[in-house]
């Protein structure tokens, strides 16, 4: 049996246990508000896989266990309940990291796109917004396939460290996609270091260059924006140099998400607030 956090998988019923006592076992365990998961083979464990949380039949079990489990085995041995359980926790930490990127994501493409509309009154196109949403379910899709590592110990949801983690992100790219429109069409920095021409006066150009960059970061499909003319989009192709600069720029913001990202769990775990209050009390020892 292990018990670790709230979290209790009684491995095997002893065959010396009369079925009061395993079904009690079990019972007594979820008072205690562990979650119980037992494996078991003959009808004496049928009561106590019926009360466990997860009840669990080996191969050979008779059909009344198997009837009164949740999983049945078709493999001997107990190794594939640890291989299910990997496999589990590795599809939880897709799950959160979908859920991740749909709310800084969210975030991003809102927070970003109302900003400079609301600050230059910069008139952007509804069907390019609808195109990078589309583009982004095709991004969320390969999640799915996402190459994980299990959580050693059994996971939780942590919602509040889910959403500070995608709102933070968000916010960011939100806040570098107004710095990079703030600084293609209120100055001419990327024009004067990189010798690429101004596009501060085209609109069409300057709306493609946003959409270049947002898609970047949002791993949606790039070139189009390189050499396309949609006109019924108001989006203009920009270029080869331009498309240069923008994948430069979205290169150098991409790594401080890192960075973020440390500094959200590190704060929401209270090591920070105790380390902080703890140097607190030795500063007013010391005085």
């Amino acid at each position: 049996m292990f018990i670790r956090k709230g979290f209790v998988i009684l491995i095997q019923a002893s065959y010396l246990l009369i079925p009061e006592h395993k079904y009690e076992i079990v019972n007594k365990l979820q008072e205690r508000k562990h979650i119980v998961g037992m494996t078991g083979d003959g009808v004496n464990d049928a009561p106590a896989l019926k009360k466990a949380d997860i009840g669990i039949a080996v191969a050979d079990a008779t059909d009344a266990a198997r009837g009164a489990s949740d999983i049945v085995l078709t493999a001997p041995g107990l190794s594939v309940i640890i291989s299910a359980v990997l496999s589990s926790r590795a599809i939880f930490q897709r799950m959160k990291n979908y859920t991740i990127y749909s709310v800084s994501i969210t975030i991003r493409i809102v927070f970003g796109f109302m900003l400079i509309a609301l600050i230059w009154e910069f008139d952007f196109s509804a069907f390019m917004v609808l195109i990078i949403a589309i583009l982004n379910d095709g991004t969320i899709m390969t999640i799915s396939k996402d190459r994980v590592k299990p959580s050693p110990t059994p996971d939780s949801w942590k919602l509040k460290e889910i959403f500070a983690t995608g709102i933070v992100l968000g916010g960011y790219q939100a806040v570098m996609s107004v710095v990079f429109f703030w600084s293609i069409h209120k100055t001419d920095l990327f024009s004067d270091k990189f010798g690429v021409r101004s596009i501060r006066d085209n609109n069409d150009e300057l709306i493609g260059a946003v959409y270049l960059q947002v898609s970047i970061i949002s791993q949606a499909p790039s070139l189009s924006r390189v050499y396309a003319d949609w006109t019924f989009a108001k989006v203009k192709g920009i270029g080869w140099g331009w498309a240069g600069v923008i994948w430069v720029y979205s290169i150098v913001t991409y790594f401080p998400q890192d960075l973020l990202k440390f500094a959200i769990r590190y704060i929401l775990s209270g090591k920070a607030w105790i380390s902080f209050f703890d140097n607190r009390v030795h500063r007013t020892n010391s005085l």
